[in-house]
């Protein structure tokens, strides 16, 4: 089995202004799935969960958000 701990994820845009730049937000122990459910709302789609067994999220990164 994989873990996603320690799993590095660089985001290199601001998305129209949406995401918040220049920081460095390390999430101890969560789920790197919440990064992408994170992205997918802020692009619009109307995701409620995403993922599946040990990547399954339904809640986002806040810190991501402007």
């Amino acid at each position: 089995m994989t873990t996603q701990d320690e799993f590095p994820i660089l985001l290199a845009a601001k998305a129209g202004g949406k995401l918040r730049a220049g920081i460095h937000h390390r999430a101890n122990g969560d789920n790197a799935s919440k990064v992408i459910l994170t992205l997918g709302r802020i692009m619009g789609l109307p995701l409620t969960e995403f993922g599946k067994d040990e990547g399954y999220v339904s809640d986002e990164v806040s810190e991501l958000r402007m």
